[in-house]
């Protein structure tokens, strides 16, 4: 049985509003945008699990969980490498840009 991977339907594509899949590449897991994956017609944008889990277990002071993500992140919406916005549900959103980090 597959099981769902830790961001499962939460990673939205900035530029096409496609979920990003799990692939594993190099044995590293990275998100990358399915309508890129499935058919080439959007941009790769490769973003790394632990990236975002270690952005998340700071911002929330506590280990990342299945439980964690459903309960308190929204959506992911990532538009560049460098460029992306996690909403926590209720607080401030994380931003990562290419000069700025807010947590």
């Amino acid at each position: 049985m597959r099981t769902k991977s830790l961001f499962n339907n939460k990673i939205k594509c900035f530029h096409c509003d496609s979920n990003f899949k799990l692939k594993k590449e190099r044995g590293v897991n990275k998100y990358i945008c399915t309508k890129y994956d499935n058919s080439g017609k959007c941009i790769r944008i490769p973003i790394r699990e632990d990236f975002l889990v270690d952005l998340i277990e700071k911002r929330m002071s506590e280990v990342v969980s299945r439980e964690l993500i459903d309960e308190h992140i929204e959506k992911i919406v990532i538009e560049d490498i460098d460029l992306l916005e996690i909403f926590v549900i209720n607080q401030e959103s994380i931003l990562l840009s290419r000069t700025h980090l807010r947590y």
